[in-house]
This record gives C-alpha cells, structure tokens and sequence, in this order.
C-alpha cells in the first residue's frame, strides 16, 4: 500500500511542477487536505530534500516487495492493478541507477529534463 501511495504523491508532485507549482506548496496542500497522513508527513523531506535525507527503504527493496506481492496475487488469480503498475515505476528506478535510493525518489524520475541529483 504504501508503494502505491508513493507513486500517486510523485505523480501529484510531478504533475504540480509542471503547472508551475513549488513542490513545497504543493506537498503542504496535501497535509492539509484530505489524503493527509502519518506517512506523508514521515516522508515529507525525503521528498522534497532527496539528497540530505538518509535513505528509509531502498527503491530495489521496495521492488522485490511488490514483485512477491504479485507473484502470491498470480496464484490467487487476484489482479492487483496498482500494485502492478508501482512496481513497473520503481523497475524504471532501479534500471535508471536509483536502487539504492529511497523510494521517494519517483518523485523526480517522474519529471522529465530535471536534475536527478537534487
């Protein structure tokens, strides 16, 4: 659950800085609004300050997370559509150089042209 979390927070702040909206502004519109939660406000540096923050939860691991989690939904013949498509986010992320990186870091790989670094 909280991959998918993770890919709809970085694709809400990907899509906001492409309006031209601060990240900044943005994520404090969402602790304030009704998606708020215990988990945004935890991850709320690894968001916006990716490189001064330590890494919580490696993208990699959060990978071999989701990939078990359809492997047993296979079995059970369950699609789970979210789920399916947060690991091919985080897939991307691993083969773009960032497995070692806090999975918040979808935030940036989302927005395309932009320094990864930062």
């Amino acid at each position: 659950m909280i991959a998918t979390v993770n890919q709809a927070v970085a694709e809400g702040l990907a899509l906001t800085a492409e309006a031209g909206i601060e990240s900044r502004d943005a994520y404090e519109a969402l602790l304030v609004s009704a998606v708020s939660s215990p988990f945004l406000r935890y991850k709320r540096d690894a968001y916006l300050s990716p490189g001064d923050e330590p890494v919580s939860f490696t993208t990699a691991l959060m990978a071999k997370d989701l990939q078990l989690a359809l492997d047993i939904a296979e079995v059970a013949e369950l699609p789970l559509t979210l789920t399916a498509t947060a690991k091919e986010s985080l897939d991307r992320a691993c083969a773009a150089g960032f497995g070692d990186a806090d999975f918040a870091c979808l935030a940036r790989l989302l927005r395309p042209g932009r320094d990864l670094a930062r």
